[in-house]
């Protein structure tokens, strides 16, 4: 069970009616694309980590030709 403040509930039941949905609904895809985002981003972050260090240039001429011209 969640708890939300009044005036917060009232606005999801008027998003829910407005898209023929069911609070619980409403909240089920909510969540869902949330957690879709989230793991998402969690990826990225992952990936960004990943790449972090890794030297692109595979030897010093190309390195000094397009980054220190």
């Amino acid at each position: 069970m969640i708890s939300l403040p009044d005036e917060l509930l009232r606005e999801v039941d008027v998003a829910a009616k407005a898209t023929h949905r069911k609070r619980s609904e409403f909240f089920k895809e909510l969540a869902l694309r949330y957690l879709q985002k989230f793991r998402s981003r969690e990826f990225s972050d992952l990936e960004q980590a990943a790449m972090t260090g890794i030297d692109f240039w595979d030897n010093p001429t190309d390195d000094e030709t397009w980054n220190h011209p």
